[in-house]
């Protein structure tokens, strides 16, 4: 319930049109640090864990679909912004699980 009380005070102090899909995902990536880490994310965190997650998702589902891909050693620009993106997300989990005060006490590191 915090996290639904935190978006319906994000949305309400909106003064403008926004996108619910992204506004959403804020939510649920706020909401799972929350579950599986006991971590809550800042918004620069936020922000960019979603945009790196939403880049990752559109660019595996064009990889599922295209009949034929570009390995991803080969340094397109597609292939460059896709490392960036991975790169961007994977640390941020990474301080998410060496900050995550559940994480530690279970796993002792």
């Amino acid at each position: 319930t915090k996290n639904a009380l935190w978006l319906v005070d994000r949305l309400s102090k909106k003064m403008e049109p926004f996108e619910l899909y992204q506004e959403m995902t804020y939510y649920t990536m706020r909401t799972m640090a929350q579950a599986f880490f006991d971590y809550s994310l800042n918004n620069d965190e936020l922000v960019e864990v979603t945009d790196a997650f939403r880049y990752i998702l559109h660019f595996m589902k064009n990889r599922e679909t295209t009949l034929f891909t570009v390995p991803l050693f080969i340094p397109t620009a597609s292939n460059v912004d896709f490392e960036r993106y991975f790169t961007a997300f994977v640390n941020v989990i990474k301080k998410i699980i060496k900050k995550a005060p559940r994480f530690v006490e279970v796993n002792g590191v």
